[in-house]
């Protein structure tokens, strides 16, 4: 149980850097959400206000505590190219995924078994070093 529980903290720990550590990616980034936001031709007023409304011109601590208490929450925002709830948007996306994700993982599966079987079964040594050869090439491919 105690091996659990460190476990279950270092997990913890692990999340809120890679977090932090997002954040702090996007701050680096030139601009802002502002300059993405607002039209070529509007006055620097305006994308003041919006910074404003944002929260970006707050102090980074203050933009941390704020983006960190609402993801706890679940609150991911708007989408910016939507104007809908990111959360919705993830949520509608869910069961496709879902279903792309376990097709993917059962397909890999029975071809595995398979191709692991036939190399398992046989003796000749051309057919395994194939299968062997091949599979390591399709392991290595990049995805799409």
């Amino acid at each position: 149980m105690a091996y659990l529980a460190r476990r279950g903290v270092a997990a913890l720990g692990l999340i809120w850097l890679v977090l932090t550590f997002t954040f702090l990616l996007l701050q680096a980034a030139p601009g802002d959400a502002a300059d993405l936001l607002v039209a070529p031709d509007a006055t620097p007023e305006a994308a003041l206000q919006l910074r404003q409304e944002l929260g970006l011109d707050r102090p980074l601590p203050q933009q941390y505590g704020r983006w960190l208490s609402n993801l706890l929450r679940g609150d991911l925002g708007e989408s910016f190219r939507r104007r809908e709830p990111v959360l919705e948007i993830l949520t509608s996306a869910l069961p496709v995924s879902l279903w792309l994700g376990s097709m993917s993982l059962l397909l890999t599966f029975v071809v595995c078994v398979a191709v692991g079987s036939l190399q398992a079964a046989r003796n000749d040594l051309l057919i395994v070093r194939l299968l062997a050869g091949l599979t390591t090439a399709v392991y290595a491919a990049p995805s799409c």
